[in-house]
């Protein structure tokens, strides 16, 4: 049996479907591409079982056929090859990729041993949403999620409907990002968490404007009409977090974010590596309203400070209150604006950073004791 199929196309479906294959699988056959040629359609699959990506790509074969392929020499020597036809041939043993450059012969394994990577439960709802919105929501929220393994609903996203909205949040216990998606329509009410390291590699790879997605009861479904994402869900309750966002702010903020970025930046290098703690100091001088970073690394005889200029209607006359300072450049950073708000209420409450005063969307930051 012979395909016939293009370099670009056949790459760009296993560059896609390589996302999701792990180098040691927990079943030994997921370290294999799944391919399934149906009818001029050839379907390449990857799965590590938390996340499978199915794509298709049109080639000319008029038979049915299946096969598991080892992923990483069949990529890497597709990948090697100058952008041609490409003839497929495929028997129950073994695949043949002929070429203008040679022929490349790899053994094949039957399918019959591939797991069942998606049984999908219940359905629950779906929403349509922007590309490049669904890529940027993801970025900002996945700032915050957790690396601790023994709490997994931290190290997933929160997608959850909020009246006319789905919010998407994550939170590691000190930082807390939340991002929503406006004027979307869902069938139902939503609250699942979906693991973040899987959903923004799924997001990376979607390339049309605009991508349906669904959910059910185990799976988030992501789909952009040729390739089709499933993502496991994690079976555990995300944390109150509403709970912690402080709704009274007694300090609102306006502050240029390239200033404010580069500012804590430079003065970085200069905090204790155990602690990367910093301080905002916040006064009055001849009424015009200050902010001054500072950190001090005693281990290393080392200190450094900015002080600018900030907008504010109400500013306090002082406080000063300690970050992280790589937590607040994440959070400052994953905004593209000209200016954020800082709104603060006393140096032992969580702080808030916003692109817009008035935004849905934030970044919450716990202080930490000033040494």
């Amino acid at each position: 049996m012979k395909a016939t199929i293009t370099k670009t196309n056949l790459l760009k479906a296993l560059t896609k479907c390589a996302k999701a294959i792990q180098p040691n699988p927990i079943h030994p056959t997921l370290s294999n591409f799944y391919l399934d040629f149906r009818h001029d359609t050839l379907q390449v699959t990857g799965s590590n079982l938390k996340m499978t990506i199915m794509s298709q790509v049109d080639c000319d074969f008029k038979d049915s056929f299946s096969c598991l392929v080892p992923s990483k020499t069949f990529l890497e020597t597709i990948k090697s090859l100058p952008n041609q036809p490409l003839e497929l041939h495929l028997s129950e043993t073994d695949i043949t990729v002929k070429s203008a450059q040679g022929v490349y012969k790899l053994a094949t394994e039957p399918t019959g041993q591939y797991p069942d990577t998606v049984k999908l439960g219940k359905f629950s709802t779906m929403f349509k949403a922007d590309t490049s919105e669904l890529k940027d929501n993801i970025a900002r929220t996945i700032i915050a999620v957790s690396k601790d393994e023994l709490r997994p609903s931290m190290t997933g996203l929160l997608f959850e409907t909020e009246n006319k909205a789905i919010r998407i949040v994550a939170t590691d216990a000190h930082m807390l990002s939340s991002t929503t998606f406006n004027d979307v329509e869902v069938s139902d009410e939503l609250r699942v968490v979906v693991p973040a390291k899987e959903v923004n590699a799924a997001a990376s790879i979607i390339e049309a404007i605009d991508v349906k997605l669904s959910f059910y009861e185990n799976f988030m479904k992501i789909e952009d009409g040729t390739t089709y994402i499933y993502l496991q869900l994690i079976d555990a309750i995300f944390p109150n977090y509403k709970q912690v966002v402080p709704t009274n702010h007694t300090c609102i903020v306006e502050i240029d974010r390239e200033r404010f970025s580069g500012a804590l930046r430079r003065i970085s290098n200069f905090t204790n590596t155990q602690t990367n703690q910093i301080k905002l100091t916040l006064d009055k001088v001849d009424g015009t309203n200050r902010i001054t970073i500072g950190a001090q690394d005693l281990d290393m005889n080392s200190e450094g400070y900015e002080t600018f200029e900030v907008h504010s209607e109400n500013f306090p006359t002082a406080m000063n209150i300690g970050f992280n300072v790589k937590m607040l450049m994440a959070a400052v950073d994953s905004y593209a604006t000209e200016t954020i708000t800082l709104l603060m209420t006393d140096p032992n409450k969580a702080a808030i950073i916003k692109h817009e005063t008035d935004s849905q969307d934030f970044v919450l930051i716990m202080p930490v004791v000033l040494n």
